[in-house]
């Protein structure tokens, strides 16, 4: 059941993207396969974190900016 499972994801994800996956010639796909998956969840799981820190950082470039038009005037 493993391999037609490594064997569709490897049809799909092109040998370009998987290549920074690959840290020794011994790797197998499983291998291979099993870190992109992990980055893949571990960028689903920042993803929350990144988003709220956008929000803050732009709300308060436009504060700033906001505040600094206003003393202009």
């Amino acid at each position: 059941m493993q391999e037609p499972y490594l064997a569709s994801i490897r049809k799909i994800v092109s040998s370009e993207r998987l290549a920074p996956y690959c840290m020794t010639t011994g790797d197998t796909d499983i291998d291979i396969i099993g870190r992109y998956l992990w980055n893949t969840a571990l960028g689903e799981a920042l993803y929350p974190s990144l988003q709220g820190l956008e929000i803050a950082l732009r709300n308060s470039i436009n504060m700033a900016i906001s505040e600094a038009l206003h003393d202009v005037r």
